[in-house]
């Protein structure tokens, strides 16, 4: 993580977001994945057609978070 001319505050806030919003659905993610690969493609979902979307992320965090 670059950190520049942010301010201190800026860098912990970011750091506390990641890992509290970001790594959380991440670990989800990937875990939702293993466990399909586990089992197979199936024919009423195509490998590949479900996807992480970065509005799942932006639902939790305020306006003024996103900002930093």
């Amino acid at each position: 993580m670059s950190v520049g001319a942010v301010a201190h505050r800026d860098v912990l806030r970011s750091m506390e977001l990641f890992g509290t919003q970001v790594a959380p659905l991440v670990r989800e993610e990937l875990a939702r994945r293993e466990a399909r690969e586990d089992q197979g493609p199936t024919d009423a979902e195509p490998q590949g057609a479900r996807e992480l979307t970065a509005s799942s992320a932006d639902s939790s965090i305020s306006a003024s978070d996103s900002a930093i």
